[in-house]
């Protein structure tokens, strides 16, 4: 008995190579677009580690900026408390109203201490915020990558049915040949 390859079989072979060609590309496609996700994720986190880093460095050069402004506000104070005593002793000057001087020398470095302290908290402040915006853009840009699967069993079935039709095609070419 001799093979013969009839018109229906190609047919059938022509729509079955057609069939995993494109299963095989959707495969490999959702493959390469989800390397291309995975590298970009990896983006993600670092940019975000290094948008932290940055923002960690930043919060340590102003609290050493802090510190060091706090400190020459109270040696400014103290030697200007210091001259104005000095000042008044060898004027022979004393009473209530060199204690209102006093006071009011202390007063101003109490004032220059507090508006230091509140400008350092309100850079702490937005600091905060910053480092706060770094995580909930990081989330953002992490939720609008989106994963594709590969061919799926409807995929599949679609495959089937496409060569399963081509042999139905072809049957019923081959049966109007024939009583035709």
């Amino acid at each position: 008995m001799c093979d013969v390859i009839t018109p229906t079989m190609l047919l059938i072979a022509s729509a079955a190579a057609s069939a995993g060609s494109a299963l095989y590309s959707q495969s490999v496609a959702s493959k390469n677009q989800n390397a291309a996700n995975e590298q970009q994720r990896v983006a993600v986190h670092a940019a975000a580690i290094e948008n932290y880093t940055q923002a960690n460095r930043q919060g340590i050069e102003d609290r050493e900026n802090q510190s060091v402004e706090m400190s020459q506000i109270d040696r400014e104070k103290v030697a200007r408390l210091s001259s104005a005593r000095v000042s008044a002793g060898a004027a022979g000057v004393g009473g209530a109203s060199v204690d209102a001087l006093m006071l009011d020398l202390a007063g101003k470095g109490l004032e220059a201490g507090t508006t230091s302290a509140t400008n350092y908290a309100r850079t702490a402040a937005a600091r905060e915020d910053r480092v706060a915006n770094i995580g909930i853009n990081q989330r953002s840009q992490l939720a609008g990558i989106r994963d594709v699967s590969g061919p799926g069993v409807a995929d599949y079935l679609g495959a089937g049915l496409r060569v399963a039709n081509a042999y139905v095609g072809g049957e019923q070419r081959t049966q109007r040949k024939v009583t035709g």
